[in-house]
């Protein structure tokens, strides 16, 4: 099950920034920050902690403490889109932005490339076995509206990247 990070916009983000602090010394350190993202079902947590503590640690002690570091966290989080969540819209939309060569047919290749862009991981393997559900016809290509939403429901019930 994929939890969702709390609005970067409001308050709820602090707090939650708060509620990781495991230990109760008032800094966010990366384990810490690692283990909350596993927790929200993050892609590469350990990565993306890691980045995300190099970019946000203004005085360089390994830790995020203080307003400055939480904002700049969340602005980070933010830029990064740390939950992957689409809806099933943006998902079909991001289809069809993956189609490089504009023939309406989402090729593995197409489809792998994609999910690599996302952040997924083990994308050789995701796009083949999302290829050997979702299409219908076994023309190897995503083409039409039935195998389209095959794949959407393929990746809500696989990735975790889709909500409604």
């Amino acid at each position: 099950m994929v939890l969702f990070l709390p609005p970067p916009d409001d308050d709820q983000f602090k707090v939650w920034l708060k509620s990781i602090d495991q230990d109760g010394d008032g800094k966010i350190s990366r384990k810490e920050l690692r283990r909350a993202l596993r927790v929200l079902g993050v892609n590469c947590a350990w990565w993306k902690a890691w980045r995300a503590l190099v970019h946000a640690d203004l005085n360089h002690n390994k830790h995020i403490d203080g307003d400055d570091e939480a904002e700049e966290l969340i602005k980070y989080a933010v830029k990064r889109n740390w939950d992957n969540q689409l809806t099933a819209q943006e998902f079909k939309e991001w289809l069809k932005s993956i189609d490089l060569n504009g023939d309406g047919l989402i090729s593995r290749k197409e489809l792998r490339d994609g999910l690599r862009a996302l952040g997924l991981n083990s994308t050789q393997w995701k796009a083949w076995r999302a290829l050997v559900h979702a299409d219908l016809n076994r023309n190897k290509h995503i083409d039409g509206d039935e195998e389209v939403e095959e794949l959407v429901n393929y990746a809500r019930k696989r990735w975790g990247i889709i909500v409604n």
